[in-house]
Parts: C-alpha cells; sequence; structure tokens
C-alpha cells in the first residue's frame, strides 16, 4: 500500500482493482478514500468477476 501512496501522488489518474470474490476490503476502502482526499480521478476496476457464480452476488455488486 505504500507504493500505491507514493505513485498516487504523480499520477493524474488512480485505477483500484478490486478482487470481485473477495469485495472490498479495509485496505481497499482506506486507499480510495486517500485517492479521494487528492483529488484524483478514480476508476475501480473488478477482478475475477468470472469467478462469482451467484447471481445474487453479482446483482449486488452491480448495486454498487
Amino acid at each position: 500500500m505504500v507504493r500505491a501512496l507514493r505513485a498516487l501522488d504523480g499520477s493524474d489518474i488512480a485505477l483500484l482493482l478490486i478482487d470481485a470474490t473477495d469485495g472490498v476490503t479495509s485496505q481497499d476502502q482506506r486507499l480510495a478514500e486517500r485517492i479521494d482526499a487528492a483529488g484524483c480521478p478514480i476508476v475501480v476496476m473488478l477482478n475475477k468477476w468470472d469467478l462469482l457464480d451467484d447471481p445474487e452476488a453479482r446483482l449486488q455488486i452491480q448495486a454498487i
């Protein structure tokens, strides 16, 4: 996470990669808050989306 925060200082945009099978972790949340505080635009991406077999889990994520 330290490396990500250092990279944020010189960035024009941030890409936040979330593991869809784990959901948003506390570390993801803290990093998103730091990105927001830096005023940097953010794109949230989901990895391992194809591993979600439960249609209800997919609907919950899409609702966010």
